[in-house]
């Protein structure tokens, strides 16, 4: 899998690119549902306590990883965790997606490493679990035991040049845009 860290870290960014292009101050309880939505895929490794193997489809990967899973916990935390919100009742639909993509990413990050067996993207349709054909990330141990040692900066390492180095990036591109578009906007006001 991926670290804990780049499952958490890209829906910070992708919340800050929505900050960043709509304008709008998103409330804490966004950026909570987000870090849950990148993060929670990954508590199917509390199977292996259940003696479930990895290659079930309640495994680590599995369910949990899929486009199925996916869709039903994002629109979950949309729905219930926003419509009851005044300012975010209207809203909540357009909340459905980003929180799904999140959730989405996490699988193809983990399927962009090179160890594992492959994410069950379609269960319970399908038992098969598939890597992307690009594999750059190193994959990381289940736990932190082997993070802090030489392994560790090579799991980082790849980490860093193949989804960071992306997503600032991004984020650069959204704030230049961010930038000239209120520009733009005092130009035109100051110009009426």
């Amino acid at each position: 899998m991926a670290t804990l860290i780049t499952h958490g870290l890209a829906p910070l960014a992708g919340g800050g690119l929505i900050r960043l292009l709509s304008g709008k101050k998103l409330p804490g309880d966004f950026w909570r549902a987000a870090i849950a939505c990148g993060l929670v895929p990954d508590l199917d490794v509390l199977a292996f306590g259940f003696g479930i193997p990895y290659s079930s489809p309640w495994g680590h990967r599995g369910f949990s990883h899929s486009l199925t899973f996916a869709l039903v916990f994002s629109f979950l935390v949309a729905s219930l965790g926003f419509a009851s919100e005044e300012e975010w009742r209207r809203r909540w639909p357009a909340l459905w997606p980003f929180f799904f993509l999140t959730m989405v990413f996490h699988g193809l990050t983990d399927a962009m490493t090179d160890g594992g067996l492959g994410v069950g993207f379609f269960v319970p349709f399908s038992q098969t679990r598939y890597f992307l054909p690009w594999r750059p990330l190193v994959v990381s141990p289940i736990g932190v035991h082997g993070l802090f040692s030489r392994y560790g900066v090579e799991i980082m390492r790849s980490e860093l040049l193949y989804v960071w180095l992306p997503i600032l990036g991004l984020l650069i591109v959204a704030a230049v845009i961010h930038h000239f578009r209120r520009l733009s906007r005092r130009d035109l006001r100051e110009n009426t």
